[in-house]
Order: structure tokens, then C-alpha cells, then sequence
């Protein structure tokens, strides 16, 4: 964590910890930057974990891309902690089953609070995980009620009334456009759900739309013998993005299904270029 620093501001390295204290000490705030936490979590347990479980939210929660091209978050809090009403402000950046965290305090009616929120999104931004161009964890809006099953970076959401209701999303991960496009991809899902006896010569209707995010998607349905299958795939130019959904047929959650593809968020783009020479010795 050597490349954590704030000019002006006293720094320390404590245990797995780097701490960044204002020029005025402790009142003016303290930055604790954390790297490689494991588990990761959702950002109400994140919360939870690093600023307490009886916490005011400020503002709705804020993306933020880093330099290195890496999704990450920050986050205002107000936080009790007995007599004490503390600013918290909590920024993460997502890696592959684990998270950087940047965690700002400073007390609730402290003058330097606005300071304190541009240091914290500075060095999330600044955050360097050195994993390179790899298959990404793709975010999206959680579909309410479904229940999420993780599967390294590719997650399952099962139907509210899941098994009586079979219906089942899957949210693949962001592969490199290195020799794949978005109709390779296409037709080797299609295949896959083809192979299944209920879809043996199904008959596929194909859409082509563009997401809020700007992705430009394929979609490919399918039905027969009561099972439908739905799928979506995208490219970026960089990356290529797959969604499915398995369910009954005339089953109406396809708008969860359409939902979801429009969430989509693309990989960020690199704004700076790495010194892959100097990235161990990155955050």
C-alpha cells in the first residue's frame, strides 16, 4: 500500500492498514484504507461492517470508476456510536471476491466533512487491484424478491416461489472481446439451450435494442413444451455480456428479464495507463 498518501496529512501503517490523519489531527479526520478483504459483501452488509449497524444515509449511494478501469462506490453516513454522531465516508472497490475499502470519520458537525468525501473518492479512484484484463464480475440491479445465489462471478437469481416456480436468471460474467463476439456468443447459448429435449427444434426469435447504458444487445427467445428460455448478449468492443432466463412459458417475469439487461453496467475504462512494472506495488 506503499502509493496511499495525502499530501500534508501524517501517515501510518498499522497491522493491514494504512492510516491517513488530517493536518489538524483527528478532528479534521482519519482515512483508513484497507486492501484484499474477504468476503465481499453487499453494500448494506458493507455498511454495516465498517461504519455500524445504526447508521443515517446522507445520499444514495454513488458509482465511481477508478483510474485502472474498476468499479467502486462511495457512500455518506451518519453513524451513532454511543453519545457520538460521527461522518463516516465510505468508499469500495470491487475486485474478484474481495475489496478495497477507504473509510473516512470525522465528527457529524466538523467543518472539514466536505474535504474529507473528495479524499476518500480521490483514492478509491486511485485504487490500483493490478488484475488486469480478465473475465469481470458484471454488475446489475438486483431483481426485488428473487433470492441471489452467487457462483464465483457468475450469480443465479431464483424466482420468488423457486422450485414450484423453476424460473431462473443467470447473470454471466464479462468476458474479453479476444476472438468473441456478441453473436458467438449468442449462438453458443442458443445451442446450449437447444441441446435440452423441451426446446429440440424450437423456433428463434431474434431483437435487437440498445440498453440506457448504451450496450447494444441481441436477444434470442425461445418456447416449446412449456419452457421458454430468454437470452441476451452484448459487446462493448471490450467486452462481451451474457444474461438467460429459464422459465415457463407465458411465465410474465421476461420484464424482469428485460430489467435486468437494461441494468447492465459496462466495464469501466481505464482513464490512465499502469506501469505493469510497478503493480505489485500497487494498493
Amino acid at each position: 500500500m506503499s502509493a496511499v498518501a495525502i499530501p500534508g496529512w501524517a501517515r501510518a501503517v498499522r497491522d493491514d492498514a494504512v492510516e491517513l490523519v488530517a493536518p489538524e489531527g483527528p478532528a479534521g479526520g482519519v482515512i483508513t484504507v484497507r486492501a484484499r478483504v474477504r468476503p465481499l459483501l453487499r453494500l448494506d452488509e458493507l455498511v454495516a461492517r465498517w461504519a455500524g449497524p445504526d447508521v443515517e444515509m446522507l445520499a444514495p449511494p454513488a458509482r465511481v470508476d477508478t483510474d485502472e478501469g474498476e468499479h467502486g462506490a462511495v457512500v455518506a453516513v451518519i453513524a451513532r456510536r454511543g453519545d457520538a454522531r460521527l461522518r463516516v465516508e465510505l468508499g469500495i472497490v470491487v475486485g474478484d471476491g474481495s475489496y478495497d475499502v477507504v473509510v473516512g470519520v470525522v465528527a457529524a458537525d466538523a467543518p472539514h466533512a466536505a474535504r474529507l468525501a473528495a479524499e476518500v473518492r480521490r483514492l478509491v479512484e486511485r485504487v490500483r487491484l493490478g488484475l488486469g484484463v480478465r473475465r469481470r464480475l458484471v454488475l446489475h440491479d438486483r431483481p426485488a424478491g428473487w433470492r441471489g445465489c452467487p457462483r464465483g462471478l457468475e450469480t443465479d437469481w431464483l424466482a420468488p416461489g423457486f422450485p414450484d416456480d423453476p424460473a431462473r436468471l443467470t447473470v454471466f460474467p464479462a468476458v474479453p472481446a479476444v476472438g468473441v463476439t456478441a453473436v458467438d456468443a449468442a449462438t453458443r447459448l442458443a445451442a446450449e439451450a437447444a441441446a435440452a429435449p423441451a426446446l429440440a427444434g424450437a423456433e428463434w426469435i431474434d431483437e435487437i435494442r440498445t440498453t440506457p447504458r448504451g450496450l447494444r444487445v441481441m436477444i434470442r427467445s425461445a418456447a416449446a413444451g412449456g419452457r421458454a428460455v430468454d437470452l441476451a448478449v452484448a459487446s462493448d468492443g471490450r467486452y462481451v455480456y451474457a444474461v438467460r432466463l429459464e422459465r415457463r412459458a407465458g411465465d410474465p417475469c421476461r420484464r424482469i428479464f428485460d430489467a435486468t439487461v437494461d441494468s447492465l453496467v459496462p466495464v469501466p475504462v481505464e482513464r490512465a495507463e499502469i506501469d505493469e512494472g510497478l503493480a505489485h506495488w500497487a494498493m
